[in-house]
């Protein structure tokens, strides 16, 4: 099995059983809880089967996202999605002793909940409202035996205008606000219960939740000549951020449970007016022939949830550089930063571990771990292109106070230590990683509070010597291999 560096939340057996790779190795249990993307709904292999009892017992197909992530790292995996829970549902499975007994053996946990929440009372009013129409429209169409051809005619097309009209004019109006305001309320509510209940009964197991994707994020479409205006995308955006905006700010600092971020999703689906296809999350609309409301991701889709879990967890695609030596002290460390895309290789694929870092590249790194850590907070700016010195320069005004007038100049390490001092003290980390190590200290430091800062905190290293004592030698240049280090001693130990 490859070597994969995991995330410092991760327990330290699995973490030795990972890296060791043996082919005995010891199953850890994987609970997967949630509705029906976490029970892979639509991909090959899911359908319903009689249970033992005569009930229906759903498979759980190999290409969901808890499959996926059970098969790579090792789990044996008890998936206790249901297609069709919200909230509520869950809640009243957690009653069960099944559902106690698993999540209390469990080492990892994943929560995908929450989105039938609004779209269960949205579908429940929609067919109360247009069924009679629909069943009405289809009735019809039977009766008259109307060809394809005539089906797709002027008129026909019309009709479906209008159909989809009627339906957007209904969910974004105030009567739906009504149901959709109280049952975001709800969410709150139950989504409180449900973590709290879980964390009563395993205070100590890895909990991932996933948070909401905008499956409908395309359908906000204004074709003024034939009279359509869609703007259900938008109606639910609102709603999903106010859900996401919740279990975020109730995260604690990954106290309670880390958030996969999957809101991304909504990036993949296009709109083409002639035909949409292959859209990986969420609906699509051909005009020319039928509408997809289906919400759910596809096999692709399921790939990417697996994928995004994963880094949550702190699991990291290996990335291998020809210039840097198996098991040389800096191995692990620069494949943990290079696989988080803090730092990257030459245009030739090396890593370059012995080369100087300039300040532009230093705070270029530090602003994509800091757009990571708190991208509501970090604005967007550039770090590839003509005009990647734009992140750079925004994190030199902000940590520095732009003290630093020429950004390509090689960095010193004391220089390092004042920018990753200031950066850490911005992002608030420091006040939970507080676990002071005994330091060895620095023969040739005495009072600058930023190196010592780090090496109490962080654990930055120096340069042993014979006599025993250890220099920072902060007047040097700093190489890249050197960075990596720090980064890797920053973020392992800022979480743990």
């Amino acid at each position: 099995m490859k070597r994969r560096i995991l995330s410092f939340a991760m327990v330290l057996c699995l973490m030795l059983t990972l890296l060791c790779g043996s082919a005995g190795a010891e199953q850890y249990d994987y609970v997967a809880l949630g509705d029906s993307i976490a029970a892979g709904y639509g991909l090959e292999g899911f359908g319903a089967v009689a249970g033992e009892s005569g009930e229906l017992v759903f498979t759980v197909p190999d290409g969901c996202f808890p499959s996926i992530i059970a098969g790579e790292l090792g789990y044996k995996l008890a998936n206790l999605a249901v297609s069709g829970d919200d909230t509520a549902a869950l809640l009243e499975r957690m009653e069960t002793e099944q559902y106690s007994r698993s999540v209390k053996a469990a080492e990892l946990i994943t929560l995908t909940i929450g989105s039938n929440d609004i779209l269960v009372p949205v579908m429940e009013k929609l067919a109360e409202k247009y069924m009679p129409v629909i069943m009405e429209r289809l009735l019809q169409t039977e009766a008259d035996e109307k060809t394809e051809q005539e089906i797709q005619s002027a008129d026909s097309v019309q009709q479906l205008f209008e159909v989809i009209q009627g339906l957007n004019d209904y969910l974004c109006s105030d009567e739906m606000a009504q149901v959709l305001d109280a049952q975001v309320e709800q969410f709150k509510v139950n989504w409180n219960t449900i973590i709290d209940t879980l964390r009563a009964w395993n205070p100590d197991a890895v909990l991932i939740v996933t948070n909401y994707y905008n499956p409908y994020a395309m359908m906000n479409l204004n074709i003024g000549y034939i009279g359509l205006n869609l703007n259900i995308g938008n109606m639910a955006q609102r709603y999903l951020d106010q859900m996401n905006a919740y279990i975020t700010e109730n995260e604690r600092n990954g106290e309670l449970y880390t958030v996969a971020d999957v809101t991304e999703t909504s990036t993949n689906v296009k709109l083409d007016m002639a035909a949409l296809s292959g859209a990986m999350f969420g609906a699509e609309v051909d005009l020319t022939n039928a509408i997809n409301l289906d919400p759910h991701p596809d096999a692709a889709g399921h790939v990417y949830f697996a994928e995004q879990i994963k880094a949550a967890l702190g699991v990291m695609p290996a990335i291998v550089f020809p210039d840097v030596q198996a098991g040389i002290w800096y191995e692990d460390p620069v494949s943990f930063v290079a696989g988080r895309g803090l730092i990257v290789g030459d245009e030739a694929g090396r890593f370059n571990p012995d080369a100087p870092m300039t300040l532009a590249q230093y705070m270029t790194v530090l602003y994509r771990y800091a757009r990571a850590a708190a991208p509501t907070v970090i604005p967007e700016k550039a770090t590839t292109g003509e005009n990647w010195k734009e992140a750079a320069e925004y994190m030199n005004a902000i940590l520095m106070d732009g003290c630093y007038e020429n950004l390509s100049d090689n960095m010193s390490r004391y220089q390092m230590a004042d920018i990753t001092a200031a950066a850490m003290k911005l992002l608030e980390t420091a006040g939970k990683t507080m676990n002071t190590r005994e330091t060895h200290g620095f023969s040739d430091v005495t009072d600058n509070e930023n190196v010592l800062f780090l090496e109490s905190i962080y654990g930055i290293d120096g340069y042993a010597q014979k006599d025993g004592t250890y220099t920072f030698e902060g007047e040097n240049s700093i190489k890249r291999a050197e960075v990596a280090k720090v980064l890797f001693n920053i973020i392992t130990k800022s979480a743990a």
